[in-house]
């Protein structure tokens, strides 16, 4: 089980606006590189039209948080995400965007699958998370409120926009949400693809 806190996170600057990484594995990869198993982040996009960055062997899944957009992937098709919606696509892809959005981003590389939820926790809620494919990882980003965070014998507090990393089978047996105010989750799971 790993915490990392907002404070820690680093944000930077593109044509469009801003990305804040919140976690990459393994450790040392780089996104400028393109050598991560898998990353998440969020962006803000601050312009109308923005093109996305081509990520030649980088599946994407895309959550918008705040705002809508429509994405078109060039040659494909057009896609109106609002709130919550979620879009899967190919890095390689040509694919731009219009509309000022917060996203939130996971990207893969070929040997992973993930998926992407959103839990809404109303004050003094509480909830038992539970992970799909045990063998994976469960990430949890906390995108706005407090929430206690309870899995086995360990509690967490988290805080808006720190993220929690479940990797191990013990980490992630018994998994429960506490919410002492309003709360908005952003749950990743992520596995190695199985063989074919």
């Amino acid at each position: 089980m790993k915490i990392i806190r907002k404070k820690d996170l680093t944000t930077s600057q593109w044509s469009g606006g801003t990305t804040t990484q919140l976690y990459i594995y393994p450790k040392q990869a780089t996104y400028q590189k393109l050598n991560f198993d898998f990353r998440l982040s969020s962006a803000r996009v601050e312009i109308e039209e923005s093109t996305f960055t081509k990520l030649k062997g980088i599946s994407r899944i895309i959550m918008v948080l705040e705002g809508e957009t429509f994405l078109t992937h060039k040659q494909r098709d057009t896609v109106y995400l609002k709130k919550f919606n979620i879009d899967h696509f190919e890095g390689d892809w040509d694919t731009s965007s219009k509309g000022k959005v917060v996203d939130f981003n996971l990207m893969l590389n070929q040997n992973y699958e993930g998926n992407l939820s959103h839990l809404i926790l109303t004050k003094n809620r509480s909830q038992p998370v539970q992970q799909t494919n045990k063998n994976g990882s469960l990430i949890i980003y906390l995108y706005q409120g407090l929430v206690y965070v309870i899995a086995g014998e360990k509690e967490i507090t988290m805080g808006a926009g720190d993220t929690l990393v479940l990797n191990s089978t013990k980490d992630k047996g018994n998994i429960n949400i506490n919410a002492p105010e309003a709360s908005v989750l952003i749950i990743s799971e992520i596995s190695k693809k199985k063989d074919k």
